[in-house]
């Protein structure tokens, strides 16, 4: 994309916004795009802007955000990973395709179809386990066990100690643990709890069988991202995040991504969107 394509762009984005009534400050905070981006696009500044593919998503987001089409924009652009995914996924368009996929045989009967005896032994194994099961279940019965959710608590301890079954269960020490938990239901919006012992949190980005793209961003250190850039495919990327900050996490082509705080998994949002926005808090 040229230099004039990019300040074509960025004069109707700038117009539009301007049409709202919106300051460059509005526009980062209903976005998260960081604030010399906006200017830079809006300028035609080419060497102040971040690569192509994160471009065309901030051109996206941009323009979704006023009110204009996205697919004017970057449609031709789309990166060659997720247009092959969409091809791959598309809807069957008609009933021939339609029948081809019903026609096409499973591996499960091809193998019953070359292996008959393979079929024969899965009965037997089944026949197996169901006499294994009758058997066990009338031995346990004649059996008399004592109930294991029975607690018996020591109220003369210092500390309330717990017995079950007559052994001492020591209290659930979780110094060195992590929660991560959504603020008010909103599964954009995170708070990362470290036990005492835990001095960061691990953040980890793995990707499936396509390339994503990732910022995350210090709000202490707004001015400068703390990483962007492209994560290739069935790779990984960690970053440690420090206790008492907070992060904005961008993070693009999310249904091949996948995230983990140290190895908790980042609860998905059920919105079909190729971009989010994710908020961390960690204490």
């Amino acid at each position: 994309m040229s230099r004039n394509k990019y300040a074509e762009i960025g004069k109707q984005l700038q117009d539009a916004r301007q049409k709202k009534g919106w300051t460059v400050e509005d526009v980062h905070l209903k976005t998260q795009i960081s604030k010399r981006y906006i200017m830079a696009l809006e300028a035609g500044a080419e060497d102040d802007l971040p690569g192509e593919y994160y471009v065309q998503s901030i051109i996206s987001q941009y323009a979704a955000l006023v009110g204009m089409d996205p697919k004017r924009f970057n449609k031709d652009k789309e990166p060659k990973s997720v247009a092959e995914w969409r091809e791959e996924h598309r809807p069957v368009a008609n009933r021939i395709e339609r029948d081809e996929v019903r026609q096409r045989p499973s591996v499960l009967m091809g193998l019953i179809r070359q292996v008959p005896w393979l079929m024969a032994m899965a009965l037997v194994l089944v026949i197996w386990l169901l006499v294994w099961g009758l058997t066990s279940g009338m031995s346990g019965n004649a059996q008399i066990k004592a109930d294991p959710k029975t607690v018996v608590v020591d109220h003369t301890a210092k500390k309330n100690v717990k017995s079950v079954n007559g052994k001492t269960v020591k209290p659930v020490d979780t110094s060195d643990q992590t929660d991560v938990s959504e603020n008010g239901g909103n599964v954009d919006d995170l708070q990362v709890k470290l036990g005492s012992k835990v001095k960061t949190a691990s953040l980890k980005v793995n990707t499936t069988d396509a390339n994503s793209w990732i910022m995350l961003i210090d709000t202490k250190k707004i001015d400068a991202p703390v990483w962007q850039g492209s994560v290739p495919a069935k790779s990984s990327k960690s970053f440690d995040l420090e206790k008492g900050h907070s992060y904005t996490l961008q993070v693009g082509n999310v249904k091949v991504t996948e995230l983990t705080i140290n190895n908790k998994s980042v609860p998905n949002n059920p919105k079909d969107n190729q971009i989010r926005n994710i908020k961390l808090q960690v204490k």
